[in-house]
């Protein structure tokens, strides 16, 4: 077996059972912290679902210059 040299790979090493256990956590944080962000880009794109998110146009803020411009309504 090669000796490690870098002090790091040694301490993760060490402890492959502890990054083992952290494992899951960071899975469950990317999956449903950092997935949903994907869908977010439609709110900036002209989406159509047969172009799909990447082959939708870009427009910006626009959509949220038109939603905000509206008149209010108290109904």
């Amino acid at each position: 077996m090669k000796k490690l040299q870098n002090p790091i790979a040694k301490q993760i090493m060490r402890n492959w059972q502890m990054y083992l256990l952290v494992l899951p956590a960071l899975v469950f944080v990317f999956v449903f912290s950092y997935g949903p962000m994907y869908g977010v880009q439609i709110a900036f794109k002209n989406f159509t679902v047969g172009k799909g998110i990447w082959g939708s146009a870009w427009v910006g803020f626009s959509h949220f210059a038109r939603f905000s411009s509206l008149p209010i309504s108290a109904s």
